[in-house]
C-alpha cells in the first residue's frame, strides 16, 4: 500500500469528531434554545405576534447572506481565529438582543446573530478535511493519471446526439 492507503486506513472519525463538529453542535443547540425566547422578547418588547414570528425568521435570514463573506474570513485570517471571531460575535450580538428595549434594534441583533451561524457551521470546515480531500483522487482518474474502468471519458456531447 501507498502512503496514501495506510494514512486512509489510519483514519478514525471518533478522533476529530469532538474537534470538528463541536463547534457546530453548540451553536446549533444554543440557537435552537434561543428561537422561542427570540418571540417571547418580541412580544414582551410590544410586537405582536407576527412581528415576533419576523423576527425568528430574521434568524435564519442571516444565514446566506453571510456566505461568502464568511469563507472569505476563513481563507483570510484562518479557521481557529475565524471561529473564535463569529463565536465572539454571536455572543455580543446575543447580549445586545437581551438589552436592547426596541423591536428593530432586536431585529438587527438577530440579522447579525443569524449571520454568524454561517461562519460556524459551514465556512470553516476541519482543516484535516481539507488536507485529506486534497489527497482524494479526483473522480474518474486513479493517482498515475489513468481513467477507473467505470468511468467514460468525457466527451462533449453536440446536438441530437449523445
Amino acid at each position: 500500500m501507498t502512503s496514501g492507503g495506510t494514512e486512509a486506513a489510519d483514519f478514525r472519525l471518533r478522533d476529530i469528531a469532538l474537534a470538528a463538529y463541536g463547534p457546530s453542535i453548540v451553536s446549533a443547540i444554543g440557537h435552537g434554545a434561543v428561537i422561542p425566547i427570540l418571540a417571547l422578547r418580541a412580544l414582551e418588547l410590544g410586537a405582536d405576534v407576527s412581528t415576533a414570528a419576523f423576527m425568528v425568521a430574521l434568524l435564519g435570514l442571516g444565514s446566506p447572506v453571510a456566505s461568502l463573506p464568511a469563507g472569505a474570513l476563513v481563507a483570510r485570517i484562518g479557521e481557529r481565529r475565524a471561529l473564535t471571531t463569529v463565536g465572539s460575535l454571536d455572543a455580543v450580538a446575543m447580549a445586545f438582543a437581551a438589552a436592547t428595549d426596541s423591536v428593530a434594534a432586536l431585529g438587527v441583533a438577530v440579522v447579525l446573530s443569524g449571520m454568524t451561524t454561517d461562519g460556524l457551521h459551514d465556512g470553516a470546515p476541519g482543516l484535516s478535511h481539507r488536507r485529506r480531500a486534497a489527497r482524494l483522487p479526483r473522480p474518474g482518474h486513479v493517482g498515475d493519471g489513468r481513467q477507473h474502468a467505470y468511468r467514460r471519458p468525457h466527451r462533449t456531447p453536440r446536438w441530437g446526439r449523445p
